[in-house]
């Protein structure tokens, strides 16, 4: 599931070839961008985020 372009990285002229190909490609585009937007669906759930504040919390409170 293809939700976005790696560049080496330090490798300017790599990024700016990714950025290009983003810029001419609009299937590309629009391919990264249903991708990212299903991935965030599937990933970033409401009970996953409070699970992950719980966590958090109970990490701090630990530390007390």
């Amino acid at each position: 599931e293809n939700c976005g372009l790696l560049y080496a990285p330090g490798d300017i002229k790599d990024l700016a070839a990714k950025i290009n190909s983003m810029l001419n490609d609009e299937n590309l585009r629009l391919e990264i961008s249903l991708n990212g937007h299903r991935k965030a669906k599937k990933s970033l759930t409401e009970s996953k985020y409070t699970k992950n504040i719980v966590a958090q919390y109970d990490s701090l409170m630990s530390q007390i």
